[in-house]
């Protein structure tokens, strides 16, 4: 089995099994702009999370500990 430096094992692995078409699709295939948008949500909301939680939490412990 040959690796190409560009592409995972497992895609070269794919690609001398089943040709190149396979494994090409199943790479793009998770590039839908649905996997595009949840990832964005879930990314934001995890922003949102250390915006809005862990920071406040972080002042009131350091203010706590000032006075």
């Amino acid at each position: 089995m040959t690796v190409d430096p560009a592409v995972s094992a497992w895609e070269s692995m794919l690609t001398e099994t089943n040709g190149p078409a396979d494994a090409v699709s199943r790479r793009h295939s998770l590039r839908g702009p649905v996997i595009v948008a949840l990832r964005t949500i879930g990314f934001l909301l995890v922003a949102a999370l250390a915006i809005l939680v862990l920071l406040p939490a972080a002042l009131t412990a350091q203010a706590a500990i000032a006075f």
